[in-house]
């Protein structure tokens, strides 16, 4: 079977920070117990992968799908309950500035998710919900 590959590696630095190496990237996170404004805990490097998966998946698919755009951004919010080591839900709002009609905004949601790589892994286990709408 054909497959890609991802590989990163993570070091402990001291009690509160570790050290994510992927490719030519490095990028200090929060792994401790305290809190850390400067650095993105574990559960938003998920929500961060989601909203590069969304990115990355428009860019894709904005040629085959002859979408026009000029802009996106993306929002996530997850939910954790206090004493469970979950994720309860994440929702999601992406903004696309577009001339599309809204038929082709749903077209382009449609397959953000039936071809997201992330979308598809999260939503498996995790209640996942949101929408593409027109940015004002």
């Amino acid at each position: 079977m054909d497959s890609l590959s991802f590989e990163i590696t993570a070091k402990r630095l001291d009690e509160r920070s570790s050290r994510v190496t992927a490719k030519e990237v490095v990028l200090e996170i929060d792994s401790g117990v305290e809190p850390r404004t400067d650095a993105l805990s574990p559960i938003e490097l998920l929500l961060a992968a989601q909203a590069a998966c969304f990115l990355k998946g428009i860019e894709r698919l904005s040629p085959t799908l002859n979408f026009r755009f000029s802009d996106v951004s993306v929002k996530l919010e997850a939910v954790r309950p206090l004493n469970e080591a979950r994720i309860e839900s994440i929702s999601y709002l992406i903004e696309i500035t577009t001339d599309e009609s809204d038929e082709r905004i749903a077209l382009m949601h449609k397959n953000l998710k039936k071809h997201g790589t992330i979308f598809n892994t999260i939503s498996h286990g995790t209640n996942l919900v949101g929408e593409l709408v027109r940015a004002s």
